[in-house]
């Protein structure tokens, strides 16, 4: 049964996990973020009231919670039954309360996405937000002036 607030569109949609990787995107503009908290343990809870900005704590919440919902899929337990630790290097290991392993996993979050990637082995994934840049400005603090010279003529319509 699903707790309120934790629905995710897309979990209808997941297949089982084989030899390949599967990564699922949320925005948590869209989650009910304060509704995954019921899927966090203590420590979690902890670690996410600890960040200094809530933007930082709901994408940590959601990519945890969103993470242990996906993961109870994989290896048919509830979600709530899901316990992440940190293993080697930092890097989460997921396992259920009875001790089963569960896949690979890692999550990365920036702006208002959330990318999680699955696997049966060691898996990595990066997001990052790309901010519009004063071309510019920027270019004036590289460039030499014959370079900046030749951009200027480039940017003349």
């Amino acid at each position: 049964m699903e707790e309120p607030g934790t629905e995710i569109i897309w979990m209808n949609t997941l297949t089982p996990l084989g030899e390949e990787v599967h990564v699922y995107e949320c925005d948590i503009d869209t989650l009910d973020v304060e509704g995954l908290k019921v899927l966090l343990s203590s420590t979690e809870l902890a670690k996410a009231a600890a960040f200094r900005q809530p933007a930082d704590a709901s994408r940590f919440i959601a990519g945890r919670g969103i993470a242990k919902k996906v993961l109870a899929f994989y290896g048919s337990t509830d979600a709530a039954r899901v316990i992440i630790n940190p293993g080697k290097n930092g890097k989460p290991v997921a396992l259920t309360d009875a001790d089963k392993m569960l896949p690979a996993f890692n999550i990365s979050h920036s702006g208002n996405k959330v990318l999680i990637a699955f696997c049966n082995q060691m898996v990595g994934i990066d997001v990052e937000l790309v901010k519009e840049m004063e071309l510019e400005s920027m270019a004036g603090l590289v460039f030499s002036e014959m370079e900046l010279s030749i951009l200027k003529n480039l940017l003349i319509p």
